[in-house]
């Protein structure tokens, strides 16, 4: 489809649109070549069938336009065909067909008149490139045979044996056949790296081509040429389209649709202009990022489609960085009121500081009067301090503390002149049975006893010694380590058997990690495709949308 690759209304699409009735009502040889000649268009035989050919040269075959257009269709309702009379004649066509771009949503006038320009002085610059990269490699040939002819002079002012001068009379040519070809393969990459610097481009490319180095308005003209139906999976959006100059991601590619690919971090996202579209596998980091460039282009207000998971991520993400964000679902947005809520509630009981028993109350009895403090001896080796009415350390603040929470840096400091005493394990007596920490196996998940592991374990271990092996011929295999995440979000990677066990792969970031599973855990993995984002639970169990076990 000339059309869809080049982004220029056809021939074929010209006269569909334009004038296919008109042709399709003539009834004979003479209104249908009437027909033809009000719309500048001319119907002639060619080898066995009939051409429709345009006043600029551009011919398609009538069969093309419809099949009752054949020549064979023809002659049975009009009879034999009868070649038009009307050569020459001054009467000027209606309407004629001239290469333009397919209606848009936008004015591309401007732009086509760049191109065509550009396209015109095209051939003439390619011409002097050429023209120049002939006169070099001439100009070097000739500076190459002069070198040649100069080397030849000298051997016959030198006196020596034939059969020596016979080696370097051939040693000479073979040099400057040598010298030769180097110039005109040099020749052959510089021109072709001329015709690809000069190469006529089609609309659509040539669109393209000015969108990659930053054209805005081209980049809009090729999101207007088509009717999309636009990105789907998981994708993030808005209604209000504002201008993005604050956060910049890498830009990959721009393809003829007017979809651009941005790198963040090891994530590819898809932008049609309307909606950003996010790849498998994104990282906490790399989605606060995308979301912050949704932000900036569409506001505040972010309208978030796809996965159960991927709405999750992005609820959890735009909660961790605490961004000014609100979305149009409405169990998304309670959603993250309710994360916010947690967060704010945890910081607050981080804040408070912990008490104990009766720590910094006055100790009371139980007719409710005030015990005396009770009198503290120190050791000698700590200085005495004599201030009146000290009270009991810790059953009441100063003045200036009541009432309010203190942080960790306004808290006094204890401050010990001399050096402190740490008992070691040469002042035990020696009558004291000294032992160890004693494991408690019973404690242990899937342990026979103390230092054993299972045989999942054993498979895994396997597993991880060979790729980390692999790993340092190969630069591409990532790191391989046991699972230790505490649960969470992740992306499954597939499964590997070793030695009978079943190994789940999670990609957690740069790195792979392997989990033993059980075969009905295997089976059920196997119905999701690698990439997909699983949960596993802080028991090391897998969870798929449906049931799990």
């Amino acid at each position: 489809d000339m059309e869809h690759h080049a982004g220029i209304e056809s021939l074929l699409g010209w006269i569909k649109r334009e004038c296919f009735d008109q042709i399709q009502a003539a009834q004979s040889w003479k209104a249908l070549h009437r027909a033809m000649q009000v719309n500048g268009l001319k119907l002639q035989e060619r080898g066995n069938g009939l051409v429709i050919t345009a006043l600029d040269g551009t011919t398609v075959k009538a069969s093309s336009v419809d099949r009752d257009f054949s020549k064979t269709k023809l002659e049975v309702r009009f009879g034999a065909f009868v070649p038009s009379t009307e050569q020459g004649n001054s009467d000027c066509p209606t309407k004629q067909y001239e290469p333009k771009p397919l209606r848009s949503r936008v004015d591309t006038a401007g732009l086509y008149a760049r191109y065509k320009h550009e396209m015109s002085a095209m051939n003439p610059l390619r011409a002097v490139e050429l023209s120049r990269a002939i006169q070099r490699k001439n100009r070097l040939i000739e500076e190459a045979k002069q070198r040649g002819r100069l080397k030849r002079s000298t051997l016959k002012l030198i006196k020596g044996q034939r059969t020596t001068k016979r080696i370097l009379y051939a040693q000479t040519s073979l040099t400057l056949r040598d010298e030769i070809s180097k110039i005109n393969k040099s020749y052959l990459n510089g021109r072709q790296a001329i015709y690809h610097q000069y190469k006529r481009l089609a609309w659509a490319d040539w669109l393209k081509q000015q969108a990659t180095v930053g054209d805005q308005e081209a980049l809009a003209a090729l999101r207007a040429r088509l009717v999309t139906i636009g990105l789907k999976g998981d994708t993030m959006g808005g209604e209000v389209r504002q201008a993005t100059e604050g956060f910049q991601a890498e830009q990959d590619s721009i393809t003829k649709k007017g979809t651009v690919f941005y790198r963040v971090g090891k994530t590819i996202i898809r932008d049609d202009g309307e909606r950003l579209k996010v790849g498998r596998g994104i990282t906490q980091a790399n989605l606060q990022a995308v979301m912050m460039m949704a932000m900036e282009r569409y506001g505040q207000h972010i309208k978030v489609n796809g996965s159960a998971d991927f709405k999750e991520q992005v609820v959890q993400a735009a909660a961790s960085a605490n961004l000014p964000i609100t979305f149009d679902d409405a169990d998304l947005a309670c959603r993250h009121q309710a994360i916010l809520q947690s967060n704010t509630t945890q910081e607050h009981s981080h804040e408070r500081k912990p008490t104990s028993g009766n720590r910094g109350r006055n100790d009371r009895g139980g007719n409710g009067d005030t015990r005396p403090a009770l009198t503290r001896t120190l050791p000698k080796r700590f200085p005495s301090f004599k201030k009146p009415d000290l009270g009991r350390i810790g059953s009441r603040p100063p003045p200036e503390s009541q009432n309010r929470l203190r942080g960790l840096s306004e808290l006094g400091v204890v401050h010990l002149a001399q050096r402190g005493e740490v008992l070691l394990s040469g002042d035990v007596p020696g009558h004291m049975e000294q032992q160890g920490t004693q494991p408690v196996n019973r404690l242990r998940r899937g342990a026979v006893g103390a230092g054993a592991i299972t045989a999942g374990q054993a498979a895994a271990n396997k597993y991880i010694a060979e790729r980390e092996a692999k790993r340092l011929l190969l630069y591409d295999i990532p790191k391989n380590t046991r699972y230790h995440t505490p649960g969470g979000v992740t992306v499954f990677g597939g499964i590997r058997q070793v030695d009978g066990q079943f190994l789940a792969l999670l990609k957690d970031s740069d790195q792979m990690m392997v989990l033993p599973i059980d075969e009905a855990t295997s089976r059920r993995l196997k119905r999701i495709a690698v990439g997909d984002c699983v949960t596993v639970s802080p028991n090391g169990t897998i969870k798929t949308k449906g049931r799990s076990r």
